[in-house]
């Protein structure tokens, strides 16, 4: 599907299933680079989030008051949940990319306790198998953008 129809699809299910369908942004959503991305978030017990978890944000209320109405900071929590990604080590590290952090399986069993959550699900990161699992089931990278850069063809585009 094109990235029009795919955002209306999606804004249509948004209007009639509002306590099941939320929208949320992804990195690329910014005047600078326009990217077809719209990830869905459907289930209250699974935290939906583009890149992952921000050592300034401990629970959902935190993230609730962020003002999304605006362009991507360069830091900071808004930052972080766009361009954050799981990695073994336990604790929070510096991320290679320049933006976010990389967290490990600690942060994530302290943040979905903490939450009443069961998983995260996530996307922002390559994988060539469509999805991924990481501690222990507790967080899933879902990847499925076909030719991303016109040069990735992964699982699940050879899926669909």
């Amino acid at each position: 599907w094109d990235s029009v129809e795919t955002f209306l699809l999606h804004l249509a299910q948004q209007v009639r299933y509002p306590d099941r369908i939320t929208l949320i942004r992804g990195n690329h959503e910014s005047r600078q680079i326009p990217q077809p991305d719209a990830p869905v978030s459907v289930c209250p017990q699974i935290f939906c989030v583009h890149g992952g978890l921000s050592p300034s944000i401990q629970t959902l209320d935190q993230i609730r008051t962020i003002d999304r109405k605006q362009e991507v900071p360069h830091d900071g929590p808004m930052c972080d949940l766009l361009w954050s990604d799981p990695e073994d080590p336990a604790g929070w590290g510096v991320s290679p990319r320049g933006a976010g952090y990389l967290f490990g399986s600690d942060v994530v069993a302290q943040f979905n306790a903490a939450n009443e959550v069961s998983m995260i699900c996530r996307a922002h990161q390559l994988v060539m198998e469509g999805y991924k699992w990481h501690f222990g089931e507790t967080v899933l990278t879902v990847w499925s953008a076909p030719n991303y850069c016109y040069r990735y063809a992964n699982e699940m585009l050879m899926r669909c």
